[in-house]
């Protein structure tokens, strides 16, 4: 992404929520997309990873040390752990503003507030990133 040449970007991961969906969370603030927009896409999970539904759940519960049965969904904490929501993604992305949001500086909305300054506090103290490098991925990400 932060080579202008590279024209495009694939991220894989088993379900596509966690690390995957976090990823393409970040991408998706740094370009300035709205909260709506990026808690439907990382609800979007549940559509690709439905016809491998149960083989997943088959084998987080075999981590567990539990055989799978629709019973088990009614466990405490596994619809969420299960689940896509929408919000819990956002509820991240919050978590980051307040863990790195005075490091990074973030996209102006047109009410002159800062959009997920947390991504870019995020990738400036935990990854390395400097701010023109931010901004030339965010340029790149949207072509300009």
């Amino acid at each position: 992404m932060l080579n202008p040449r590279s024209s495009w970007l694939m991220g894989a991961g088993t379900a596509g929520k966690d690390r995957t969906g976090l990823i393409a969370a970040m991408i998706l603030a740094l370009t300035g997309a709205s909260k709506e927009e990026i808690a439907r896409d990382y609800a979007l999970t549940r559509v690709g990873i439905e016809p491998s539904r149960e083989f997943l759940l088959t084998a987080l519960l075999e981590q567990m040390g539990k055989e799978f049965n629709p019973e088990v969904m009614a466990d405490p904490g596994m619809q969420a752990l299960a689940g896509t929501n929408g919000l819990n993604i956002l509820a991240v992305l919050d978590w980051m503003v307040e863990e790195w949001g005075a490091v990074g500086k973030g996209l102006e909305d047109g009410n002159g507030e800062r959009l997920y300054p947390g991504v870019e506090g995020y990738m400036a103290k935990e990854l390395g990133f400097k701010g023109e490098d931010v901004e030339r991925i965010r340029r790149n990400l949207l072509m300009k």
